[in-house]
């Protein structure tokens, strides 16, 4: 890579040098050519010269100096209008303050320029130490939650021998404990899977396999999971497909992943009525919509409801159990589809949350994405 030029890496002797050599040149070529060129413009480019490399002060002496130089030199090459006192004092003045307001705004300038180039060092600096940290924490958060995931299988699957009676009869006692066991540790495995999903996710590792498949199929599979749970909470859940939608390119366990996501989140906050789901065309778009008759949200809150790690206080004072990722992972596989997820939300009435899928699958949608 070639490296770019620095003028700071000059010292500045070499610049004061360089910078005097320049004015002895601009003078000569002023006292050679006479009064009939106007050479202002060149005592302004030496002064801002000396001003961006040698320094601020260095300007203003440059500036007095050349002002004075050039009255000498157009005295001495026959320019007229120095035959009167007051004239050639006039022009001196004149001369010299525009040279000192030269200064003034090439040296503002320069300072603004210097102040917003390290600006943007520090802001370089910080990004690439935020990158850092973060590659650190999802590294971290990787490696831990994949550590957490084998034992906690281990010891599931062994309560859940041992709760089943597949190694002897339990007493009710017995079974109670196993069983509130067996649910804290099955809240535990979700949890570290939402957390290495949405690590995978935030890295940029997680595949996706995108081929063409029925969308109306996958949504009616994954509410029917959710039937049972629903009945027991005494609420029912409405399936709506639009049978006129075809085919499109999508991972179905990535999309399934965020429709559960959703009826999840609708059925826990919705303590009566319904929860309708399903499909239909809006323009270039299939929108699939979960819409329950729950608590709803202020709106206020709605852009929280995607920020990671971060959940929203109930009207109760309650705050929902969970990582407070289940929407955050849902948004970034949308995105990955090239699509959007909009909430509609009215407090007391319940909420409709909107995603919508370009009808047009894009190229890369059609090949493995990693």
């Amino acid at each position: 890579m070639k490296k770019q030029f620095d003028p700071q890496s000059f010292p500045r002797a070499v610049w004061l040098i360089l910078g005097i050599v320049l004015a002895i040149l601009v003078e000569f070529v002023d006292y050679i050519t006479g009064p009939e060129i106007a050479f202002n413009i060149f005592y302004v480019l030496v002064i801002i010269y000396f001003v961006w490399y040698v320094g601020y002060r260095t300007g203003y002496v440059i500036a007095v100096l050349l002002s004075s130089a050039s009255i000498t030199i157009n005295a001495l090459t026959g320019h007229t209008y120095y035959s009167d006192l007051n004239n050639f004092v006039w022009s001196v003045a004149v001369r010299m303050a525009l040279y000192l307001v030269i200064v003034v705004l090439a040296g503002r300038v320069h300072q603004a320029l210097k102040k917003e180039a390290e600006n943007n060092l520090k802001l370089k600096k910080a990004n690439e130490e935020i990158l850092a940290l973060a590659n650190v924490k999802s590294h971290f958060t990787a490696m831990v939650s994949h550590e957490l995931r084998t034992p906690l299988t281990a010891i599931r699957e062994s309560i859940r021998l041992v709760h089943g009676e597949m190694m002897g009869a339990l007493n009710p006692e017995q079974k109670k404990f196993l069983g509130m066991a067996e649910r804290n540790i099955n809240r535990l495995t979700r949890l570290i899977n939402d957390i290495l999903d949405f690590s995978k996710l935030e890295s940029g590792k997680r595949k996706f396999h995108f081929q063409e498949d029925d969308l109306n199929t996958l949504l009616q599979d994954s509410a029917k999971v959710y039937e049972p749970l629903a009945l027991k909470s005494g609420l029912s859940i409405e399936i709506e497909c639009d049978l006129s939608i075809p085919k499109l390119f999508f991972d179905a366990d990535a999309l399934s992943q965020v429709i559960n996501n959703l009826l999840s989140n609708a059925l826990k906050f919705t303590e009566k009525g319904s929860v309708a789901v399903g499909t239909r065309m809006k323009g270039p778009f299939v929108e699939i919509y979960v819409r329950d008759t729950g608590l709803g949200i202020e709106q206020k809150n709605i852009p929280r409801l995607f920020h990671a790690f971060e959940q929203v206080t109930l009207r109760d004072g309650k705050r929902p159990e969970g990582t407070g990722l289940g929407l955050a992972i849902s948004k970034q596989i949308v995105d990955q589809h090239g699509g959007e997820i909009v909430v509609e939300s009215e407090v007391g009435k319940g909420t409709t949350i909107l995603v919508r899928l370009p009808l047009q699958a894009k190229l890369h949608c059609v090949e493995e994405i990693e």
